[in-house]
């Protein structure tokens, strides 16, 4: 499987659902964005605990994964690192472009996109920064990495400074095969020997800290920072959904999808103009209910 770019280059699509029922309904989002805006191929890692129907497309090919219990919560995050496994496994593209089932593609997407995007290099994710004002911005992540990412690793050598650091988010990752195949290696050992319980202190040990620690130390500078247009998020952009969204991303810090976010990842991929004029409408009740209560004070 992949789809070429004319210049003996191929993309595929990766992407998985387990557990709750609602990741299915959002990962059968994410699936159906990509055959809309891609003309990639589409591999899917299926939770077999999946009771719904998903779509039927040539492009399209369904992979159950059989996974243990989740001893921790941190497994089903873990999990990501088989599937990217399995994708490898099942198609020879030259380039794997993983999105998480809570993310959609907004707009057309080609081959030749993925591989201008990666600049040459192996990697490529978006750097999750929160607009200025914020309390997590780089400093607070950098803060975490060398207090939770790192210990959890063994590191022993110094953290890379604030200014070299960059805390990308793992939602949306671009990724030319070779290198995919040796993170895996690397992750899929580490896990292994560490145990089902990722956790230090209070915090779950999951996927983005393996890629952190692969980006910033491992393999320092193999990663480009996308731009934002490929992993757009409320949570780190202002302005959302902005024009030129390539990938739109509804993480909610790891509770997972809602019903209503569905919905949403629908309208995001169908035409993102639908979620702005419905956050203009939410804006215009808001601040009636808030005149109406200032009235009434009154």
């Amino acid at each position: 499987m992949g789809t070429g770019t004319g210049r003996g280059e191929s993309v595929v699509v990766c992407t998985y659902a387990v557990g709750a029922p609602l990741y299915f309904s959002a990962m059968r989002e994410t699936v159906r964005s990509a055959l809309r805006h891609t003309s990639f191929d589409v591999l899917a890692m299926v939770g077999t605990d999946c009771a719904i129907a998903l779509p039927s497309h040539p492009r399209f090919r369904p992979i159950s994964l059989s996974a243990a219990p989740a001893l921790h919560r941190s497994q089903r995050f873990l999990l990501k690192f088989l599937a990217l496994r399995s994708c490898l496994e099942h198609s020879a593209a030259d380039f794997v472009l993983y999105l998480d089932a809570d993310a959609v593609f907004a707009r057309r997407v080609s081959a030749r996109d993925v591989s201008t995007a990666l600049e040459g290099r192996e990697l490529g994710m978006v750097e999750q920064n929160p607009p200025p004002g914020s309390p997590h911005g780089r400093a607070f992540f950098h803060d975490h990495y060398r207090h939770h990412t790192r210990p959890w690793l063994g590191a022993r050598d110094e953290a890379p400074p604030l200014d070299v650091f960059r805390f990308f988010n793992s939602g949306v990752v671009l990724a030319r095969r070779a290198a995919l195949s040796q993170i895996c290696d690397w992750t899929l050992a580490e896990i292994d020997r560490r145990g089902p319980v990722h956790q230090v202190g209070e915090h779950m040990i999951a996927d983005q800290d393996y890629l952190q620690f692969w980006a910033n130390e491992i393999r320092p500078d193999c990663a480009a920072s996308l731009d934002w247009s490929w992993n757009h998020c409320e949570h780190w952009h202002g302005g959302f959904p902005r024009r030129g969204v390539r990938v739109a991303h509804l993480s909610n810090a790891c509770h997972g999808p809602t019903r209503r976010n569905i919905w949403r990842l629908r309208a995001l991929s169908v035409a993102p103009g639908i979620e702005r004029s419905w956050r203009r409408l939410r804006a215009a009740r808001t601040r009636l209910r808030g005149d109406a209560a200032g009235a009434a004070s009154g």
